[in-house]
This record gives structure tokens, C-alpha cells and sequence, in this order.
């Protein structure tokens, strides 16, 4: 059964960019509802998008590194930002090279969501990586990253312990447990 689909009730009566940079604006609009407005204001964010990079091993690929924005360094799947109308497949491949130092030659597509569709239309794509050949990183100037390989049973067991906590890096490694348990 799928779930039924709701309509928008709003019109947006006007809309303010408050704050812009890369990658990020904050907005404010104005919409009415049944003739009464309402302030709605959100994060208009770039696409995510998070590679789960499995060697023939069956170990993950995680990357450790300093999150200034929660204050606390965290073991997550390679992950970026999409640059503008790149394509989402593109950027895997992008940040998968610069964060881990891997190419791959398979790759699925693990799906999207919506990271906090209250607040923020930031669109997150899972991607998964396999069949991989080690290649030379390329970090940003602002990204001291750590990598190592566990087991994905051990990835899924850090997901229970709160070891790893990204939201990204849980759907990619929930949503490729299907797949992978297909393949072996």
C-alpha cells in the first residue's frame, strides 16, 4: 500500500533571503493559510551525499574527523556536498576520492531523504561503493580526516552503541543491509 499524498495548504506571499553563502541560505517567507499568515523560515542547504565504500572483505570504509559545527569528532561514511547542478552519482565519485583516496567500479544507488524536512530542504543521497582501488586523497584545506575499515556487522553493532551517529552514515549502512545480505 502506498501512502496517500497530502496538498500543499500555503501560498507563499513573499520570501527574504536573510543569510547566503555557499552552500547555504537562511530564508524567511510569509504564507497564508485559510486567510491567516504565518512566518516560515528554514536552512535552504545543498545536497548531501554519503558513500558506503564496502572492500571485498566486507569491511566499510568510515572517516573520522573534527564536526566544528557539534563540536566533536565522528566515524562516518565518506560524505560531501553537492556543487551545484552536479549530478549525485558525480559527487559520490568526487568525495569518495578526495575523503577516502578510493575509485570505484560498482556503484548503487541506496536512495534519499530528507535530513530534517521541518527546518531545512536539504536533500541526502546514499550511495553504495564497491569493487574499490586505492587512490591518492585530496582533503579540503579545512579537513584533517582519519580513515579506517571495520566490518560491516561492526558498523551496524556501532549504529546500537551510539559510535556512530551521523545521520547519513546510519541510512547508508541501513539501507545497503538488504543489499549485501542479497549478494553473499
Amino acid at each position: 500500500m502506498k501512502l496517500p499524498k497530502g496538498e500543499n495548504p500555503f501560498v507563499t506571499k513573499s520570501s527574504e533571503v536573510l543569510y547566503e553563502r555557499p552552500y547555504l541560505r537562511f530564508v524567511k517567507d510569509v504564507a497564508e493559510m485559510d486567510g491567516k499568515e504565518f512566518d516560515r523560515s528554514y536552512a535552504d542547504i545543498a545536497d548531501g551525499i554519503g558513500i558506503l565504500a564496502v572492500n571485498e572483505k566486507s569491511e566499510v570504509a568510515l572517516v573520522g574527523q573534527f564536526r566544528y559545527a557539534i563540536g566533536k569528532y565522528t566515524w562516518e561514511v565518506p560524505a560531501g556536498m553537492r556543487d551545484g547542478d552536479e549530478e549525485p552519482l558525480d559527487t559520490a565519485k568526487r568525495e569518495l576520492q578526495e575523503e577516502a583516496g578510493l575509485k570505484a567500479q560498482d556503484w548503487v544507488d541506496l536512495g534519499s531523504f530528507y535530513m530534517e524536512s521541518s527546518s531545512t530542504t536539504k536533500v541526502s543521497h546514499a550511495f553504495l561503493a564497491r569493487d574499490l582501488e586505492q587512490t591518492k586523497t585530496a582533503p579540503e584545506d579545512d579537513e584533517r580526516i582519519d580513515m579506517l575499515w571495520i566490518t560491516y556487522d561492526e558498523a551496524l553493532q556501532k549504529i546500537k552503541t551510539g559510535e556512530i551517529d551521523d545521520g547519513l552514515s546510519v541510512l547508508a549502512l541501513l539501507r545497503a543491509q538488504e543489499y549485501l545480505r542479497k549478494k553473499e
